[in-house]
């Protein structure tokens, strides 16, 4: 595994026990590497564990993420047994069985995908994870109930309001916020009893969400990470409403109804 993996040794028990190709339909398959894509010369599931991403629409450009960057991800949320995990874009279900198996049979995956072939794919595909169901609609307005962590897949430009509330004290956001080229970063936020902290843990590109994002705060967005030049922000806080006037000074960024505070 290419990723460091410090907190959960269970990331890489699950990345090793859960088969990629049962995900990915028959090959060959369109492999996204550093350089260029290419077509696997034959249908051996080996291709699909190098470090890559590989194509499941390539008309909406939607792929199976670098496990790598999952991997990465995954141990920053330190996902433990028996959590509750609310996951924005299950795709055909590929992670989706790496959460379920890291939080084990008593925990519990609510995974939402907007398209509707992809989801009943995942369905299929998941049936040996019980604890795991697919959902298919608009994620920004599902309901889980209460959870211990939303991690999305797709690229926004806010959390969904229905997100923070449901998120138990000590509970992970985990998103990717970026601009209209989907390139951002990756944003965690803790609950705290104060509120909520916030972190940007690593560089993304990531296909855009159909109900998490705006033009308004896309354009904003750009305003504020093009002087970064790809550097990550150092933020203190996500909070919830409308910036106030009085702490303007203190924002690094502000969308219609949060706005995320310096460090």
């Amino acid at each position: 595994m290419v990723a460091p993996i410090q907190r959960n040794p269970k990331v890489f028990d699950a990345f090793a026990s859960v088969p990629r190709e049962k995900f990915l339909g028959p090959g060959p398959w369109v492999i996204g590497a550093e350089f260029n894509k290419y077509v696997t010369p034959n249908r051996s599931p080996d291709w699909l564990y190098h470090n890559v991403l590989v194509s499941i629409d390539a008309g909406k450009s939607i792929n199976n993420g670098s496990p790598s960057l999952w991997a990465y991800l995954f141990d920053q949320l330190d996902l433990k047994p028996n959590e509750r995990v609310l996951q924005i874009g299950a795709g055909t279900g590929y992670y989706t069985a790496i959460i379920a198996t890291v939080i084990g049979r008593k925990g519990r995956v609510y995974a939402m995908e907007f398209e509707k072939d992809l989801a009943d794919r995942a369905r299929a595909s998941l049936k040996a994870w019980p604890q795991a169901k697919i959902f298919c609609g608009d994620a920004s307005g599902f309901d889980p109930g209460e959870v211990d962590v939303v991690v999305a897949f797709a690229g926004g430009t806010h959390p969904a309001p229905i997100w923070l509330e449901r998120l138990a004290m000590e509970g992970r956001l985990l998103m990717p916020i970026v601009m209209d080229n989907g390139r951002g970063f990756m944003l965690k936020a803790t609950r705290r009893h104060e509120g909520f902290e916030a972190q940007a843990v690593s560089p993304c590109g990531f296909v855009l969400a159909k109900g998490f994002r705006n033009k308004s705060e896309a354009r904003s967005l750009k305003k504020v990470l093009s002087p970064l030049k790809g550097k990550l922000p150092e933020l203190g806080g996500l909070h919830v409403g409308r910036l106030p006037e009085s702490k303007k000074g203190e924002a690094f960024f502000a969308g219609r109804n949060f706005w995320l505070s310096k460090r």
